[in-house]
């Protein structure tokens, strides 16, 4: 390395002023300084070495290239945004001794598959892994007490969560627009879930609880934008790991504890007479010790020559046999009601009675007047234990209730009020996003479309222009509500507006009256948004909405 690259002020790296791909920081240093490799394009791999005790704030933020970085044991300290809008990042084991992830460390990192959380973690921070597009699995260990709000929002491929006992509280926006999610695991460490903690998780099917019925029925719920999560399948008295790093780390522990009996065996057969005449008892003793070893668990143990990649592929289903097939396809609800421990145990794998071809279950007569029935001699093949058996991956659906339900506005509708929009925006702005349409490729589009809520509002509005006139409105939403939230006053409209009727997103009678709000003083949008909240009064009215609060005010 060219030590000329680097900007070093006693042990401190204060910046690195290279356009090396690959960097290898020279020993010697203990801390990253605030910005030190910031919005540096060329980076692919970064290694820090043994020694670094602290990552600064924002040292790799915008370092959209970066695919790699060695992360020595020493480091104690990450701070906020550290690894920001590192797009290409798609792997980071975090060493223990690290205390908590701070605000945004991880934010916008859309190749990130894989976060190894140490036990030394207590504190997920604010934002911490939002729009982590591609992480896949969350585990958090019983050491977590707190996450903060929007830790895991908007990560649109997260399928499977484990929330250690620790974690007292799921805050506001926690998992929320986690479209994929389909599995919760909570720990009766857990009090409250708040408002929104799964807002706009549609494709929950399965909630997990260590604790029973009872235990469940102490925990404080807001059923407000949490809809989803409490009309899922719920299973009590769960305590098996429900993601692939978890439940492959519970089988390297079975098979090692198995592994150890083995050796035990082994060695106090190493002990005993090996003549001939000795064989009944070294075979005694062998199957005696055989029989106190625990074998590992047929339904956790993996496969040695799983690499980790299909380790972590949780939700990937392997191939059935015929016998399940045929389970599947008898007539079922579909969701499985709530059980208890005592009627999960009751129908535990090696409980459960022979199936017929047709379906129904056989009684088992061997006990009866009439002696052994002939049915009770046929081999049946067993269904496998519940934790073996991978869900079917179900398609995500958006459910709703009577106070959030899909607007059914017509086509014509909705293309009315994109023209009338377009009509309150100036002429020329409009008719430059239109010649912009004409040049953008799938590619550029999909590459914007990612970075929304990373870029400032004045951009992510413009891209919503530019997408409403290429007549992709469900993108066109997503931009604009990029910008409202930053403060880009015709985006508050637009958005207002789309809330209110249903259009492109759910109808939300309060979210509309929010935005609809901020505009009804401005001279552009300001007389339209007053006469929609004045509908937004009239929908008020209405029973189905009992109940709804709306706050007052300009602000």
């Amino acid at each position: 390395m060219n030590m000329d690259d680097f900007y070093v002020e006693g042990n401190t790296l204060i910046k690195y002023k290279g356009n090396e791909t690959h960097v290898i920081v020279p020993d010697g240093i203990r801390i990253i300084g605030r910005q030190a490799f910031t919005c540096r394009s060329t980076l692919l791999s970064v290694v820090l070495p043994e020694g670094v005790v602290t990552i600064g704030e924002q040292a790799f933020d915008s370092c959209y290239n970066l695919e790699k970085v060695v992360i020595p044991s020493t480091v104690t300290l990450i701070e906020k945004s550290a690894f920001a809008a590192c797009r290409s990042l798609d792997n980071v084991v975090i060493p223990n001794g690290v205390p908590y992830i701070a605000f945004k460390t991880f934010v916008g990192c859309l190749s990130l598959k894989k976060v190894t959380i140490p036990d030394s973690v207590t504190v997920i921070g604010e934002f911490a892994f939002n729009r982590c597009f591609s992480l896949t699995e969350v585990t958090l260990g019983d050491n977590v007490t707190e996450i903060g709000e929007d830790a895991f929002s908007y990560c649109r491929n997260l399928r499977a969560v484990s929330i250690g006992k620790g974690a007292e509280v799921i805050r506001w926006n926690t998992f929320a627009y986690c479209e994929a999610l389909e599995k919760v695991a909570f720990k009766t460490g857990l009090r409250e879930i708040v408002y929104g903690a799964f807002d706009n998780c549609p494709a929950i099917r399965d909630v997990y609880f260590d604790g029973d019925a009872d235990a469940w029925k102490q925990v404080t719920v807001a059923r407000t934008k949490n809809t989803s999560l409490l009309d899922a399948s719920f299973h009590f008295g769960y305590t098996k790991p429900i993601t692939g790093a978890a439940r492959a780390k519970e089988a390297a522990r079975a098979k090692a504890e198995a592994e150890a009996a083995h050796q035990i065996s082994f060695d106090i057969l190493a002990d005993l007479p090996s003549s001939p005449s000795d064989e009944k008892e070294i075979s005694a003793v062998s199957a005696e010790h055989a029989a106190d070893a625990e074998p590992t668990p047929a339904a956790d143990a993996l496969p040695e020559e799983e690499d980790e990649a299909q380790i972590r592929m949780t939700f990937d289903r392997s191939e059935e046999s015929e016998a399940e097939k045929d389970r599947e396809s008898a007539p079922s609800g579909d969701t499985v009601p709530a059980v208890s421990p005592e009627k999960e145990s009751a129908s535990s794998p090696e409980e459960v009675p022979p199936v017929s071809e047709e379906g129904m279950v056989r009684e088992d007569k061997s006990d009866s007047a009439e002696g052994p029935s002939k049915s009770s001699e046929v081999s049946v093949p067993q269904p496998e234990p519940p934790a073996a058996k991978r869900p079917e991956k179900r398609r995500a659906m958006i459910r709703t209730t009577p106070k959030a339900a899909l607007s059914d506005v017509s086509e014509e509708f909705r293309a009315a009020f994109y023209k009338s929009y377009l009509s309150l925006l100036p002429e020329a702005f409009v008719d430059e996003q239109r010649t912009r349409a004409e040049k953008m490729t799938e590619e550029n589009i999909e590459t914007q479309s990612e970075a929304l809520f990373l870029v400032p509002a004045e951009e992510a509005y413009e891209f919503g222009c530019l997408c409403l006139t290429m007549g992709r409105y469900n993108l066109a939403f997503r931009a604009f509500l990029a910008a409202a939230g930053k403060g880009n006053l015709p985006s508050q409209y637009y958005v207002g507006c789309c809330f209110l009727w249903g259009i492109d997103t759910t109808k939300k009678i309060v979210d509309a009256a929010r935005w609809l709000t901020k505009c009804k003083n401005d001279a552009r949008f300001g007389e339209e948004a007053r006469r929609l909240l004045a509908i937004v009064d009239a929908e008020l009215e209405k029973p189905e909405n009992a109940g709804l609060k709306v706050k007052r005010g300009n602000k």
